[in-house]
């Protein structure tokens, strides 16, 4: 499975929201999640990717795609 599909995937499971999702989606303005589902969403990254994301990785993740951008990066590394 594609890094953004189960991004996708990780939103579905650890929100209310069960819409629609794109790459370009704003978590707050597009997915109306509030800070607790961000803080559920980063804890479900770093378990199933096996990673730590720490404060300044977390600057910035304002839309699926900055998740999944932040993980090529990580993965790369």
């Amino acid at each position: 499975m594609e890094k953004l599909e189960k991004v996708i995937k990780l939103i579905w499971e650890n929100t209310d929201y069960k819409g629609e999702i794109l790459p370009g989606y704003n978590l707050i303005n597009d997915l109306h999640l509030d800070s607790f589902d961000k803080v559920m969403i980063i804890n479900a990254v770093e378990d199933v990717f096996l990673i730590n994301l720490e404060g300044e990785d977390l600057k910035g993740l304002n839309t699926v795609a900055d998740i999944v951008k932040k993980l090529d990066n990580i993965l790369a590394a």
